[in-house]
């Protein structure tokens, strides 16, 4: 393979994929350090299926799967969203050519093949267990953040009961070739054919799925007109179905898989950093640099002016780089890193697994998302002075957001007299610090939570308060704020 800096980078997806393209050899270069056994292996066996199909989809060229990456023929960029989104287009003639490309894919009764390991790879089953765990995405992840802790604890339950219930009314078998992610942005258009990309999660399952997908898809609007006449013609040329038995299949995944979405993508961004590719691919956030100088360097500094003695790092995504990091700093004070583990445990799990082992009962927490300066010095002995003074168990730092350079950017809370509340309109955003104290961690297990949830269940007892700073507040939230960040 050539050196990755002669060839061109391409957008990726919510994967942990790279993509490189090859234009000398008209190839991508598929690099899959994490979960590569999905998304290199199986992805090419399951183009295999595809392709033995007569479906335009990759084929392999190459692969050095010891050194985590793939080689596949290029579709070019243009998408069959792009195509959709020009609005001289016909989209129900499109949409006509996609639901035959999904006939041919619903036809497929291969589930064996051999992957470039010459080993047999069997398609699985889309059971209802694994619908159900991608469904209580909504509820791990999004819920958490709107919801307090004993609102959440009640709608988990709820909710869990009511996907089931869901799950139990599915009418057809799990006997479909299945795509699992059929939409409009993994069909490339390529010499006037349609290519079916993206197809690592392939499952035998319900035949509604995919048309559910492709027809419900949330990244592109199409007025409910247009939604029945694709559904309509579906159904033309696919006679045998039960019409009223499908069209609740095809409801009840529709629910499913969008509350899958939001959840996937409240994880991507609370999680994963997705917000901020592709320069977080290689880089963890808080190694990222502004003016030269990384924003946990900027957190550092400020955490010595302060006068605090001994410093721990929570670390999860490219953690190997934070102890590189630290060598090469030499910073004048005690820092030991601490790792989630195999699986990331969110902010609430992830502090109470720093500070598990520790003799300490208070603890200033620092986000390191925020750029930090000694200008929050004053600020935070103040907030520190109050903490022990009125013998409180918590406190956050906020900031009105007026005074926040990503105006995108939402309140959190209101503040009155250094009790926060939700009540009326919120006013400000936390800004990346807090005190707190090690017995408000009460989970006898450490997984993963969000630090909502000790906020929430104190919101609930009017018990969560707050010290109001004053100065301009910079987060890094997203690409388009680190561009503008590092042009100050």
């Amino acid at each position: 393979m050539k050196s990755l800096a002669k060839l061109k980078k391409i957008k990726g997806d919510a994967s942990f994929r790279e993509f490189y393209r090859n234009r000398e050899n008209k190839s991508i270069i598929v690099i899959s350090k994490k979960e590569k056994l999905k998304n290199l292996l199986i992805y090419d066996a399951i183009n295999k299926i595809l392709i033995k199909n007569k479906i335009l989809a990759p084929n392999l060229i190459s692969e050095n799967y010891i050194n985590n990456y793939i080689e596949i023929n290029d579709f070019g960029d243009q998408t069959l969203f792009q195509i959709l989104k020009n609005k001289k287009n016909n989209k129900y003639v499109i949409f006509k050519k996609i639901i035959k490309i999904l006939n041919k894919i619903q036809l497929i009764k291969d589930k064996k093949v051999k992957n470039f390991k010459n080993k047999l790879y069997k398609v699985q089953e889309y059971n209802n267990k694994i619908l159900f765990d991608e469904t209580k995405l909504f509820c791990d992840w999004y819920a958490p953040k709107i919801l307090s802790k004993s609102k959440s604890i009640q709608f988990k339950k709820k909710f869990r009961l009511e996907i089931k219930k869901l799950l139990s009314k599915l009418n057809y078998k799990n006997v479909t070739f299945v795509h699992r992610d059929f939409h409009v942005s993994n069909l490339m258009y390529h010499n006037k054919k349609i290519a079916v990309i993206d197809s690592q999660d392939a499952l035998m399952g319900n035949r509604a799925y995919d048309l559910a997908s492709l027809i419900d898809d949330v990244r592109l609007k199409t007025p409910n007109e247009l939604k029945e006449k694709v559904f309509k013609f579906y159904i033309k040329t696919n006679k045998k179905i039960d019409l009223e038995k499908f069209k609740k299949d095809f409801e009840i995944l529709s629910v499913l898989r969008n509350l899958k979405i939001i959840g996937i993508f409240m994880r991507l961004a609370v999680r994963d950093g997705k917000r901020l590719n592709p320069i977080t691919l290689n880089t963890p956030k808080p190694l990222l640099e502004i003016k030269d100088v990384s924003m946990l360097e900027r957190c550092i500094n400020l955490i010595e002016k302060l006068g605090i003695q001994k410093i721990l790092i929570n670390t999860f995504y490219l953690k190997d780089q934070f102890s590189v990091f630290l060598k090469s700093k030499n910073f004048n004070i005690d820092i030991k890193i601490i790792e989630d583990g195999e699986h990331i445990l969110d902010t609430g799990g992830g502090i109470q697994n720093m500070i598990k082992d520790s003799n300490e009962k208070d603890f200033i927490i620092f986000n390191p998302d925020t750029i930090w300066s000694n200008d929050y010095k004053d600020e935070i002995l103040k907030m520190e002075k109050m903490y022990f003074s009125e013998k409180l168990e918590n406190i956050l730092l906020l900031a009105n957001k007026k005074l926040s350079f990503d105006k995108k950017l939402k309140g959190d809370f209101n503040l009155k007299n250094n009790l926060i509340n939700k009540e009326a309109e919120k006013e400000f955003i936390y800004i990346g610090c807090q005190i707190i104290n090690k017995k408000l961690f009460i989970k006898e297990k450490i997984e993963n939570y969000s630090i909502l949830e000790i906020w929430n269940n104190l919101l609930d007892q009017k018990k969560l308060f707050g010290y109001e700073s004053q100065k301009d507040f910079y987060h890094l939230t997203d690409l388009d704020i680190f561009k503008k960040l590092k042009d100050l």
